[in-house]
């Protein structure tokens, strides 16, 4: 029994070795993202995946369709789509919407988002939090 256990573990640690190469064999830590649920806030509802996010204004809708890595500072910068919503359904072929840019700092439980849409030169700014649903007051 004792011949075995030098054996065990020596085979313990060659597994151990290999897994902590695997995370590290880009020389950084594993990637964090902002977690997955709902975030909310005044005019704003974003619901994060692993892969994305769909989010909610007031009169319009947003769409990321990449994770929400963030940096060593907690920030995160993803291309997306914005598009405005209107009273009536939308016709067939209608407009697909904004290219955007949504650039946002994770601190906690919190989230400062700012979002840019193409061809317009204000940046709209929000805090959301997370578990929060969000406040919206929808166009008529």
């Amino acid at each position: 029994m004792k011949r075995r256990s030098p054996i065990l573990l020596l085979i313990v640690l060659v597994v151990l070795f290999f897994s902590q190469s695997a995370e590290s064999a880009s020389g950084r830590a594993p990637a964090r993202a902002v977690p997955p649920g709902v975030w909310g806030g005044d005019h704003i509802r974003m619901d994060v995946s692993l892969d994305g996010a769909e989010i909610e204004f007031d009169c319009a809708r947003g769409t990321i369709s990449a994770p929400l890595t963030l940096d060593a500072q907690g920030r995160f910068q993803v291309k997306g789509i914005y598009k405005r919503d209107t009273p009536a359904p939308a016709a067939a072929g209608a407009d697909a919407g904004a290219n955007a840019v949504y650039s946002g700092t994770l601190k906690g439980g919190a989230i400062h988002l700012e979002l840019s849409v193409s061809g317009q030169s204000a940046v709209q700014s929000f805090n959301l939090v997370q578990g929060d649903q969000g406040t919206l007051t929808k166009c008529a």
